[in-house]
């Protein structure tokens, strides 16, 4: 009897896996914003996601956006770093806006392995042709993993 449960459990859990979407962010999966062409001004954000404010929380198949309101401005998937920029992941984001300057940005996180959508902690101001990091000194955001993601997502975009 216990052996069909667990049997019954992995099965839907493996399924609930493997149906898994994550959010439609990035419909055509290129890694940029689709609409990108309905705006006049852009600027870079190079940046990893952390916990802890220190350690990199980042990996293969995970996402972040940025958001002006309930806008979609910015998306990125991403990327693995070569060994010489210290390897692992970090997101390198073209944000895009039709002002040069004044509208607030605020974060979200797709964590692949949660199935989970974040909110991060940090906002910025966009500033046409603004750079934000690099691979070496990458913009850190973070979020609390025990806030649960999911159905308070702001932008309601996933």
């Amino acid at each position: 009897m216990n052996r069909n449960r667990l049997i019954t459990f992995l099965t839907f859990l493996m399924f609930g896996l493997v149906l898994a979407d994550p959010p439609n962010w990035d419909a055509n999966g290129d890694g940029v914003l689709d609409n990108y062409n309905d705006y006049e001004n852009s600027g870079s954000i190079t940046a990893i996601v952390s916990v802890d404010g220190i350690a990199n929380y980042t990996a293969e198949g995970d996402m972040i956006a940025a958001f002006v309101g309930d806008e979609q401005r910015g998306v990125s998937p991403a990327y693995e770093l070569p060994p010489f920029f210290g390897g692992g992941y970090n997101f390198q984001m073209v944000i895009y806006s039709n002002q040069t300057d004044g509208e607030t940005l605020t974060f979200q996180y797709y964590d692949q392995s949660q199935d989970a959508v974040y909110n991060l902690s940090e906002t910025m101001e966009f500033t046409a042709n603004m750079i934000v990091g690099d691979a070496n000194n990458p913009f850190i955001f973070t979020f609390d993993p025990g806030d649960g993601g999911g159905d308070d997502c702001a932008s309601g975009i996933y």
